[in-house]
């Protein structure tokens, strides 16, 4: 899943058990330094409660795949898509399917995963707003700042923007770098149940 998940726990007691140093966020855990001044992780002067709800964060996945093409280009996969727990296969290169010789890289996702190229000298913020076929606002995925000239994948997790579920049907989404869209047409993609 990409993105952010929300975890409650009841301690991280444990959570360090296996981790080999300092340098990962486990390790330093266990060598209890939690607190971070001037980028650097220093000791705790005083015990902490460890308990609560915490954040965990997983990446996008990197593709380090150019692109020197001049037009944007966007897709999904899979579309049409359901709302249940998938894996979906995407090789080096950025195509679905990790046939070889490229290796393949797993992403489970409970929606689509979005790809898209960005042509160079394109770079900006970057904005998926997801609309339906009455034209309402659906959903907005903030890409955040992108280099153009590259492969980039993101996720849309089926949900609208108060994290509900939407309904089957076709959805169209538009692409805004730096607030003007960006592409000549909509792309389309619909969630079936």
């Amino acid at each position: 899943m990409l993105g952010v998940v929300s975890v409650d726990i009841a301690g991280l007691d444990s959570a360090y058990e296996g981790a080999g140093g300092a340098n990962t966020p486990l390790g330093r855990k266990r060598f209890k330094m939690s607190a971070v001044q001037n980028g650097r992780y220093v000791p705790s002067a005083a015990s902490t409660s460890q308990s609560g709800q915490f954040a965990v964060f997983t990446a996008k996945p990197p593709t380090g795949v150019s692109y020197s093409g001049a037009a944007f280009d966007v897709y999904n996969m899979p579309n049409p898509f359901s709302l249940k727990s998938k894996t979906v296969s995407i090789s080096a290169d950025g195509t679905s399917g990790g046939t070889p010789p490229f290796s393949a890289s797993s992403y489970d996702t409970r929606g689509t995963i979005i790809k898209y190229h960005l042509p160079s000298g394109r770079s900006g913020s970057l904005k998926f707003v997801i609309y339906n076929l009455a034209g309402e606002k659906v959903r907005t995925l903030d890409e955040g700042d992108r280099t153009g000239g590259y492969l980039y994948y993101s996720e849309w997790d089926g949900k609208n923007d108060k994290n509900a579920d939407c309904a089957s049907g076709v959805y169209f989404m538009l692409t805004y770098l730096n607030g003007n869209k960006l592409g000549n047409k909509a792309h389309k993609l619909a969630i079936i149940k």
